[in-house]
């Protein structure tokens, strides 16, 4: 090993370099990033291959590190221009084909120089020279070298002028970082030139690894400083063009400076736009949006109306005076056609609601007014009779009617017919029994303890006419004369955590004959009411005495009981 100071700045470089490679992949990620890692880390492994060539004593390890450093040399050039596609955008261009494409010459000649000894295609000689206390190598290349120094400067150059064109093509406030790249990329081509044509003043000292090194370095620095990889400002000029949305940019005169392709296709307008176009060439609905905020508009494209939602942004100087206005237009068309049509599908129920609605009243008022004719023909058949019971019956069939028209008028006006507040509905059907039944010198109590209890039609309407049977019955039976104590009939009804109800009415009058059986009673309004418990509701029903009578009924709701 021999001690050559020239292999210390290398390795200070690498050791910075990858330091600088952490601080990036901490602050960055994507395919750009990893291109940039891989093109980094061939910097490396190259460089240190340079520092033990250096640092080598034995011409022959000398050989060995020198014959791997030029291996290493031929992939950079490649790395870069991988790096530089994906940096601006061309991804699609790095493909595994076009890749593989690019790569065979290279790999074609980095085997025949591994294998240089075998067949010596590659370098013509190779010798160790001796010069101020230090060994070099100075080798003459072959003919296939030489290819394929023309192929690398050639994907080097195309490299750095794919760059300048992304600088010349991307916004001026980026130009000088960009710029950076350009000329950090340059260092390791010039260097190279002046060792191939012997212009360099120590023509047996490898200036290539350490440009190579300084390029890397500074393009790391730059990156870091001005976040390229995160912000990738060379592919402005792509994206303003491919972008689907229309872009108008105007300045502080509102004299027309850009516009993308999408707007010059929407507005008819040449995409080499002069700056003598004014704001007056375009529709006024875009006149007016430049001077608003965030607007829809509706423009005549290819004689079809399309909706747009623009933009507005304002660009200011450092003096805080504006100097540009930007106006994205946005296609809603789409959007605006399935909002018209919402529209119009709500004013179409709307409309089919409000037929209903005339068509529910017009129901209603026929059947509260049949109900009204069938009991006052009740009324009138009534007056014809004398006898007490037939004219009892006629007042049965009326109330029972009056029940069934409290149910229609109540399910009118519910929000929902099929959740009626069975509870409130029995309530006013005894409070109505009781208003009608009047008895002799007895003042008869009401109590009523129900809770909201939600049921439809199919559990309404039975417990509405049991209710009225039983309250009538009690009316009439339960309180001969003048009784001991206040009258009270009780109306109960409760539904527990099962969703089980439960309706209770009692009276606290004579109660029922001891020798009573209501299963084998002749009376129809008992038989209706075990009628409409059992068979329609499907629920238990007990008739009893305690301090008076008491029937009891438990159901489950139609939906529960499935």
């Amino acid at each position: 090993m021999q001690l050559n100071f020239f292999s210390f700045p290398i390795i200070l470089g690498v050791g910075f370099l990858s330091f600088l490679m952490h601080l990036v992949a901490q602050r960055n990620r994507g395919r750009v990033v990893s291109m940039f890692m891989i093109f980094s880390m061939l910097v490396i492994i190259y460089s240190l291959l340079f520092s033990a060539y250096l640092l080598s004593a034995s011409p022959k390890w000398q050989i060995f590190f020198f014959q791997l450093m030029v291996f290493i040399t031929i992939f950079i050039p490649m790395a870069i221009l991988f790096f530089l596609l994906e940096y601006l955008g061309y991804d699609n261009c790095s493909s595994w084909k076009n890749s593989g494409l690019l790569m065979a010459i290279p790999v074609i000649a980095g085997v025949l120089e591994l294998t240089d000894p075998l067949h010596g295609y590659f370098w013509e000689k190779m010798e160790i020279i001796n010069s101020g206390g230090f060994s070099y190598i100075r080798e003459v290349p072959g003919s296939v070298p030489i290819l394929l120094i023309i192929y690398l400067y050639l994907i080097m150059g195309f490299s750095l002028a794919l760059l300048s064109w992304g600088v010349f093509n991307t916004p001026k406030h980026h130009r000088k970082e960009l710029s950076l790249i350009v000329i950090a990329l340059g260092i390791p081509l010039f260097s190279d030139l002046l060792r191939t044509f012997h212009l360099t003043p120590w023509p047996h000292l490898y200036l290539t690894p350490y440009a190579v090194l300084i390029s890397v370095l500074a393009l790391g620095i730059a990156i870091i400083r001005y976040d390229f990889l995160n912000a990738i400002p060379a592919a402005y000029s792509r994206l303003f063009t491919d972008v689907t949305d229309a872009i108008l940019v105007f300045d502080h005169k509102y004299n027309l400076m850009d516009l993308n392709l999408a707007a010059s296709k929407l507005f008819s307008l040449d995409h080499k736009i002069q700056m003598t176009t004014t704001l007056n060439v375009f529709p006024e609905a875009v006149q007016d949006a430049v001077k608003a905020q965030d607007i829809e508009i509706a423009l005549t494209v290819d004689e079809e109306l399309k909706y747009f939602d623009i933009n507005r942004s304002e660009l200011s100087g450092k003096d805080g005076l504006l100097r540009s206005v930007v106006l994205t237009f946005h296609d809603i068309s789409m959007r605006k056609q399935l909002e018209l049509w919402h529209q119009d599908l709500i004013r179409e129920k709307q409309s089919l609601l409000a037929e209903k609605e005339v068509l529910l009243r017009e129901i209603n008022h026929r059947v509260k007014n049949n109900f009204n004719l069938a009991g006052s023909l009740l009324f009138l058949e009534a007056q014809k009779f004398k006898d007490k019971k037939v004219r009892n019956a006629f007042e049965v069939s009326r109330d029972r009617l009056r029940t069934m028209s409290l149910l229609n008028e109540r399910l009118y006006r519910s929000e929902k017919f099929d959740n009626l507040d069975l509870g409130s509905y029995l309530c006013s059907i005894a409070e109505d029994l009781m208003s009608f039944q009047v008895i002799q010198n007895v003042k008869v109590e009401l109590e009523c303890d129900t809770v909201a209890v939600g049921v439809g039609p199919r559990e309404a309407i039975p417990c509405g006419l049991i209710v009225n049977e039983l309250v009538t019955n009690s009316l009439k039976h339960a309180f001969p004369g003048k009784s001991e104590g206040a009258p009270v009939i009780a109306l109960k009804l409760s539904q527990g955590k099962d969703g089980l109800i439960k309706l209770q009415v009692a009276d606290n009058g004579k109660g029922y004959p001891d020798s009573y059986n209501y299963e084998e009673s002749d009376s129809l309004g008992l038989k209706l009411v075990q009628m409409l418990g059992h068979d329609q509701l499907g629920g238990t029903v007990r008739f009893g005495n305690r301090q008076g009578a008491f029937f009891n009924l438990s159901f489950f709701t139609e939906v529960e009981a499935d």
